[in-house]
């Protein structure tokens, strides 16, 4: 047996040096001088490098009994006729046949040539030569024994290479792509002892294509394989360190009495060495070897690849952090283990976007995964869902702690950030529901979290999913009530609280179903902003309001004032400028009755942006008015900057006029306020003539509520102005 390559799961430690310095030449012949006469003219003869080694049976029997010691033999010379006149022919049937014996070459010599035809027996023996005794002379049979023997080694190469081959095919089922670096290096390694034999010491090395440092993913020592580990990183020999640098260096493998450094690399990337130490040469296995670690590079192109994919398919690329696919990965395989899974939504995140620009939106990103990173437990799976809403999975995690994280200002680039956010949390204990149906409960949670106000947390419980399965079909019942036209409007008075008389009003969008339910706009206007309608129903709105006011213009009214209501949202819309000139162009009406009415919240747009957007409606003509003053986000500084020409009180703090409660005191401060700003101001929500009576006392001018008249539609708006010049 050569030193091929073995691929047995034990390791061999038989020395095979000695089995490569001779062939092995099996004598069966019952005549001892047959024995002597051969093993004396063969003596001292090398074929094809190696020496002779004789091995002498005297019969069949005994032939088949030394050929289960000595598997290796090359050839046998058989006499034909010994204990029996075939049994030379019957043990060259059983080493054919039952033993499956073909690569061993077999000359059968006769003494008694007429009871051992020739062609008959070349026909029905496998033999591959035969011989009469009188004729094998010593060149004759050193002749037959040289073409044996090179027959021989060219079938046990053809053998080995086939069974090598198999072998490397077989050893790659345990190499797949699909493995994590760290579990491919020690199956390599273990894959390539068997390949080898036992070794000493392996490495599997890994550097950049082109670089010229390297770095040890994992090493054997005997039968044990261990990743690198800076706790008990493995020391280089004297020699092993140039010899991985230069094959990294060279791109080949090379080959060594004691040594071996297998090179191969995935084309594009990553070059890798199999550093090998043994006690035996594999010189002879060059060939195959090479063949072996092209089929490792082949493996390493498709991890490669795959881990290429993987990335694509589950990593976030811009925040290298996992995506919504990964989560949902990871949710399918913890779903039963009581994890909890958080669903994290910056607050107002898309205007300080669009304020401040992508490239800054990006620092923010990456500053709140560090922040979830340090919030969170060690080991929690955190992952990118979409633009700004990020999932992790983690241990029972308390919401306060989180806050408690994100009370304190983000570091962005040399700046902070001061950032909050509502999260939707589920607690994943359930085997019958997917990672998807986590999912879709957690944007539950989340998207009540988002309803309750800047800042807060929902854990998800069923109910929470029959009303939010209730704000979603009332959401496509919106739709399709707009789509069709189901929507109108009504207008409540604004008038003139020293005598009562109408100065504009307000126009109201209402929505009635068709069983005749109406549903109030503190429902359905969120849920227009959530599904992306409020734009084009804003925009409806002030097309309609505005053909509302030509009416009243053309029948007489020309005094009053038209206020419609628009969201921040709207006015975030790139094209709303040019939907409010299209507006006012198709109505012809006189831009200085109408009036925007905005709420503080717009301020979230940005002090540079709102003026500037301001300053434009106001060249257009039209005029603004600060709604819901008092109840938003905007500074004192940020109004005395607007142009702005009415302020509306909000009916929160007119309910609790007269008292000492925080609400009554402010109407004291914001009536003079607005006229020191030079803006009209207005209260909304009278109910009561007390009500009425303390704020003309207070100098407020204008008012607005039940008191006056309620949202109506346009045929009893024309009824109650002709009641109120009566009045």
């Amino acid at each position: 047996m050569s030193g091929k390559l073995v691929f047995s799961e034990k390791k061999d430690t038989t020395d095979t040096t000695n089995l490569k310095k001779s062939w092995k030449i099996l004598v069966v012949d019952d005549d001892p001088d047959v024995h002597e006469a051969t093993e004396f003219a063969l003596k001292g003869e090398v074929v094809l490098g190696r020496k002779l080694q004789f091995i002498h049976a005297n019969s069949g029997k005994e032939c088949l009994d030394i050929l289960d010691r000595n598997l290796d033999s090359a050839v046998i010379i058989m006499d034909a006729v010994m204990e029996t006149r075939d049994s030379g022919l019957q043990a060259v049937r059983v080493i054919r046949e039952d033993r499956q014996m073909h690569q061993i070459r077999i000359i059968l010599r006769t003494g008694q040539p007429g009871d051992v035809p020739e062609l008959d027996t070349i026909h029905l023996y496998d033999i591959n030569d035969y011989k009469t005794k009188s004729e094998l002379t010593r060149n004759r049979l050193l002749t037959s024994i040289i073409t044996a023997i090179r027959s021989f080694s060219q079938l046990q190469t053809i053998a080995d290479g086939k069974l090598g081959m198999e072998r490397i095919i077989e050893s790659s089922r345990f190499l797949r792509p699909d493995m994590s670096l760290n579990d491919f290096s020690i199956e390599a390694l273990k894959r390539t002892s068997d390949l080898y034999g036992f070794l000493n010491k392996g490495l599997f090395c890994r550097c950049s294509i082109g670089s010229a440092d390297f770095e040890i993913i994992a090493y054997q020592e005997g039968s044990q394989v261990f990743l690198q580990s800076g706790e008990s990183p493995v020391v280089l020999e004297d020699g092993m360190e140039k010899a991985i640098l230069d094959t990294f260096r060279t791109r080949r493998s090379r080959y060594l009495k004691d040594s071996n450094s297998l090179y191969f690399d995935d084309s594009a990337e990553y070059a890798y060495v199999l550093y090998l130490q043994s006690d035996h040469s594999l010189e002879d296995d060059i060939p195959l070897l090479n063949v072996f670690t092209s089929h490792l590079s082949l493996i390493m192109q498709n991890f490669r690849l795959y881990h290429r994919m993987e990335r694509l398919a589950y990593e976030d690329m811009s925040l290298g952090i996992p995506n919504l696919s990964a989560l949902m990965r990871k949710i399918e395989s913890v779903r039963t283990e009581s994890k909890v899974l958080h669903l994290l939504d910056i607050n107002q995140f898309g205007i300080l976007n669009d304020l401040l620009g992508h490239n800054y939106g990006d620092l923010v990103l990456a500053s709140v995964v560090k922040r979830l990173t340090d919030s969170f437990p060690p080991g929690s799976f955190i992952a990118r869902v979409s633009g700004d809403v990020f999932g992790v999975v983690a241990g029972e995690f308390p919401f306060e702690n989180l806050q408690r994280f994100f009370a304190l200002p983000i570091p962005v680039g040399e700046g902070v950030q001061q950032l909050s956010m509502n999260v939707g949390i589920v607690v994943l204990n359930d085997e019958s529901l997917s990672g998807s149906d986590y999912l879709k409960n957690a944007h539950i949670a989340l998207k009540r979290a988002k309803s309750e106000g800047i800042g807060r947390s929902v854990l998800y419980n069923p109910s929470i999913g029959l009303e939010t399965r209730e704000r979603i079909r009332l959401l496509q019942n919106l739709r399709t009530a707009f789509t069709h036209e189901q929507m109108f409007l009504m207008y409540q008075p604004q008038v003139s609280l020293d005598d009562g008389r109408a100065i504009g009003f307000e126009a109201l969008i209402r929505w009635k179903t068709k069983d005749g339910k109406f549903i109030p706009p503190s429902r359905f206007i969120p849920l227009a902003e959530q599904g992306g309608l409020i734009i084009p129903m804003g925009t409806w709105v002030m097309r309609m309001a505005m053909h509302a006011l030509s009416d009243l213009n053309s029948s007489g009214y020309r005094d009053l004032h038209m206020a419609i209501n628009v969201s921040a949202i709207q006015l975030r819309d790139p094209d709303f400028i040019v939907h409010l000139k299209e507006s006012l162009k198709d109505t012809g009406i006189d831009p200085a009755g109408v009036e925007l009415e905005i709420t503080e919240s717009v301020a979230l747009l940005g002090a540079d942006r709102v003026i500037s957007l301001f300053k434009e409606i106001k060249t257009l003509g039209v005029s603004l008015a600060i709604d819901d003053f008092g109840t938003g986000y905007s500074s004192l500084s940020s109004i005395d900057s607007w142009p702005a020409d009415r302020l509306k009180i909000d009916r929160a703090f007119i309910s609790s006029l007269g008292s000492m409660e925080p609400g009554g005191r402010i109407v004291d401060l914001v009536i003079p306020l607005g006229k020191k700003l030079g803006m009209k101001v207005l209260a909304e929500g009278i109910e009561t003539e007390d009500e009425a009576q303390k704020l003309k006392d207070l100098g407020c001018p204008e008012g607005q509520g039940y008191l006056y008249g309620r949202p109506m539609v346009y045929d009893d708006v024309l009824k109650w102005l002709k009641e109120n010049i009566k009045r």
